[in-house]
Parts: structure tokens; sequence; C-alpha cells
């Protein structure tokens, strides 16, 4: 699982229209942006990069941060907000953040009306606003192998922290219904997939 951390040296950089400052430390999952700072440092040194070592949560807090995968798909993309949508509802937390959703960012906030998200990397002065990082993957052991071995994303993540998994309605009032028993084959994925693609 790729998750590291950069600092520029002196010049800023733009990656993907977001502006990264100098003398600032950042954590990320994007293996483009890895491959790209990496490129960038065997021309001249241009940054520090090193991997980062995921950690388990002791303790669950009350500010949460909420570390997807690098890479997934918009199905996943939909049951990750599901259940991240049933969190928030659950007012377990006073504040949720989405680190790490990338080309999901928009999705999120369309469809799911998020409002912390970090979609490409998070600043340590970001980060350092939670009092846990909670990476997915690495905390819920049903879905460290999702890609090779299907389980319903949405229920996992709301059984781990012991909360309701809550119908959701998208635009339109279109509803996903049964999800507890089938999240693969509910009528507005499609839907969703096809508002999502205008």
């Amino acid at each position: 699982m790729a998750f590291f951390s950069f600092s520029l040296l002196k010049e800023p950089f733009k990656y993907l229209s977001k502006q990264i400052v100098p003398n600032k430390k950042y954590y990320s999952k994007n293996i483009a942006l890895w491959k790209e700072l990496n490129k960038r440092n065997k021309k001249i040194k241009f940054c520090n990069l090193q991997h980062e070592i995921r950690l388990e949560t002791s303790i669950t807090g009350k500010k949460i941060l909420i570390c997807l995968p690098p890479r997934f798909g918009l199905g996943d993309a939909v049951e990750y907000g599901i259940a991240i949508k049933s969190l928030i509802e659950s007012k377990k937390f006073s504040k949720i953040g989405i680190a790490f959703c990338s080309n999901y960012s928009f999705f999120y906030k369309k469809y799911f009306l998020f409002l912390n998200i970090y979609p490409l990397f998070i600043s340590e002065d970001e980060l350092k606003k939670y009092d846990t990082v909670f990476h997915i993957t690495l905390e819920i052991n049903a879905l460290r192998f999702q890609k090779y071995k299907r389980s319903n994303i949405a229920l996992e993540i709301c059984n781990h922290f012991k909360v309701s998994l809550n119908d959701f309605k998208i635009i339109n009032n279109y509803s996903i219904k049964n999800f507890k028993k089938n999240s693969f084959n509910f009528p507005s994925f499609y839907i969703c997939i096809k508002e999502f693609a205008l």
C-alpha cells in the first residue's frame, strides 16, 4: 500500500491544479504523484520524499480522518460514501475528514455533500486537526483484500464503528434500496453512474 510524505525544498509546485508550497510536510497515497516527485528528484534534489508506515489506531477519538485506499472504482466510491454518510449522521464524531479520494472529490461534494475532503494529499497542519487517522484497509480486516475477495464495504465500515447503515438518497429522489442485503445489484447504482458521467 502506497503511503508517503514529502516536503518541497525551494520551489512551489502545482500538481493537477493543486498548489504545493515549500518547507511544508504533506502526506499522500497518490502513486502518480510519487512517481512525479521521484522523477524530479533524479534530476535535482527537488523534495524530501519517503515512505510512511500506516499505524493502527488503539483509541478512536471524536475527530477522525478516514484514509481511503489509493485506487478504487466508482462502485466502491459509492459504498465508501454511503458508509461515511452513515457515520456523519450517527453523530458519533464531531468532525470527519476524507483523505485520498482522488478523482471522486467532486462526486463526494456533489452527491454526498461532504465538506472536509483532501483528494490528493493532506498537509501535516491539516492532519493535526484530527485526533484519529483511520486507514480503512489497514483497520478493517474484511477490506484488506477487497480487490480479490469482495464484501459489502459500507456494511463492514458501519459494523466496525457500531453505527447503523442508513439508506441514502441520490439526486432526483432515487434511493438505494435493500443495500444491506446486496451491495452490488441495486438499480440506483446505475443511475448514479449515469449522472456522474454527465
